[in-house]
């Protein structure tokens, strides 16, 4: 049981620096922003996600809520954790300077509609969800799954509606056509 606390503990380490770590370092690159119109998203980011994150770890030290599952579902859960690093990571190195933390355009902004951005939109987003929801099974605690899908998929989905709003104005038909041949965060789903 220590070493499964000192699991969580560790998950929810590098989740946290993954987050500081894009916030400090990829605000975006060399060139002018254009405008933003961020709506106060990126002030939701940083409140309501990482409030559940420690919401959801005293739950599960509190061990409310806790669920008996097999070995294998704290390997799926350690998978989806790496996963959706993986993706949420690619997503922002492959935008290179054009990632910004607020909801921007910048000068010469390009659409980027390749590689991962050929099937989902927000692939960021995407690693956010799967890496919160993996946390949650590897916690085996039915309510901090509840907590690390339902809290950042609010804030997602919220940052999302601004954020095409402003690719729409900014990219206007590309923009839409993109939209018809993508999906939002999961391929045939959403």
């Amino acid at each position: 049981m220590a070493d499964k606390n000192l699991l969580i503990l560790l998950i929810a380490l590098i989740i946290s620096l993954s987050g500081i770590v894009i916030n400090m370092v990829k605000k975006g690159g060399d060139e002018k922003i254009k405008f933003t119109k961020d709506g106060a998203t990126l002030f939701w980011f940083r409140v309501i996600i990482p409030f559940a994150l420690v919401i959801s770890l005293v739950f599960y030290f509190s061990k409310i809520g806790h669920l008996s599952w097999t070995i294998l579902s704290l390997y799926l859960g350690c998978f989806l954790v790496v996963l959706g690093l993986s993706i949420r990571w690619i997503s922002v190195i492959s935008l290179g300077n054009a990632f910004t933390v607020k909801v921007s355009i910048l000068e010469n902004h390009s659409l980027k509609t390749n590689g991962i951005y050929k099937y989902i939109r927000h692939p960021s987003y995407t690693g956010i969800l799967v890496y919160y929801f993996g946390l949650g099974l590897v916690m085996q605690n039915w309510i901090c799954i509840i907590i690390l899908i339902i809290a950042p998929l609010l804030v997602v989905v919220n940052r999302i509606q601004v954020e095409e709003k402003v690719l729409i104005q900014n990219f206007l038909n590309d923009y839409k056509t993109y939209q018809k041949r993508s999906w939002r965060l999961f391929p045939f789903i959403f």
